[in-house]
């Protein structure tokens, strides 16, 4: 319970330093890269202090640490693109039912129980998530999440959790989360630092002590977000049919919650129908 309370509670800061960045005017692409070169060092510390004599990849690990990095800057790059081109609510719909394929794997893969109630509380809950998705009229979302932009945002989040959860069954184990981690981070820091420098050299970006602090703090707490999910999915008996759609609904719902708190920002009556929703689902999920 201790690393899914954790991996709810940074997915859930991620989503607030995000709005934070928007009011303190932080340029976004300089603090993701900046964030990635924090998770290096992160995981690099943490994977001394649980291993001194360091770790080592096999080469299967090794390029599955290298596509999760891909699959990680690729998302960042993609919901960027999407959220110009359909606007904040579909690019957001589109990540957050992302939550729906490592879900469905999770029966066929792994065994995961499917019992009444809790496909009712999955069902629920991809509802709830596309209440709190969608910004103004339900049909223009729908039909702006067929257009090519969305769909690849939708696969690109959502290969990104089956990854994660395929890598922890079959390759990795205590010794093995945090070296995993940094190469992952470490390619989508590589990727990321060929676009700023692009972007620096044409004037597009601005590269500040601010940019540069808040990469930091997020950086801090992406690590977390991630490490602690998959050491949620690791934990004996919890499966990810429940793990996935209950994180996902709960950073939704804290998120309103801490928008409106830190923020002053009104939740619309669709958004508080979702979060009740959302609620619902997650006990109905984890009902036995």
């Amino acid at each position: 319970m201790t690393f899914l309370s954790l991996s709810i509670l940074c997915s859930t800061i991620n989503h607030l330093m995000f709005k934070a960045f928007q009011r303190l005017d932080v340029a976004v692409l300089p603090a993701i890269v900046v964030n990635y070169l924090a998770c290096i060092i992160i995981g690099y510390l943490s994977m001394e202090r649980t291993s001194p004599g360091g770790q080592c990849l096999g080469p299967n690990l090794l390029v599955l640490s290298m596509l999760q990095g891909a699959l990680l800057i690729g998302s960042f790059f993609l919901m960027s693109a999407t959220t110009r081109k359909n606007g904040v609510g579909v690019a957001a719909l589109a990540a957050r039912l992302a939550v729906i394929l490592p879900t469905i794997t999770a029966f066929f893969l792994y065994g995961d129980s499917a019992h009444a109630l809790k496909l009712a509380g999955i069902g629920i809950a991809v509802a709830a998530l596309y209440l709190s998705s969608v910004e103004k009229d339900a049909s223009e979302a729908v039909g702006a999440g067929l257009q090519p932009l969305p769909i690849l945002l939708f696969f690109s989040f959502g290969m990104n959790l089956i990854l994660a959860k395929y890598v922890q069954v079959h390759h990795l184990d205590r010794m093995t989360y945090h070296g995993y981690l940094m190469v992952a981070f470490g390619f989508a820091f590589l990727s990321g630092l060929g676009v700023l420098i692009y972007k620096l050299a044409r004037r597009e970006t601005p590269c500040r002590r601010k940019d540069w602090v808040a990469g930091i703090l997020l950086g801090i707490n992406n690590y977390g977000s991630l490490y602690f999910m998959i050491r949620t999915i690791a934990q004996p008996g919890w499966e990810s049919s429940v793990v996935f759609p209950t994180i996902s609904a709960s950073v939704v719902m804290l998120s309103f919650l801490g928008a409106f708190v830190i923020f002053g920002e009104r939740a619309s009556r669709r958004k508080l129908t979702a979060l009740a929703i959302g609620v619902a689902a997650i006990i109905l999920i984890n009902s036995r």
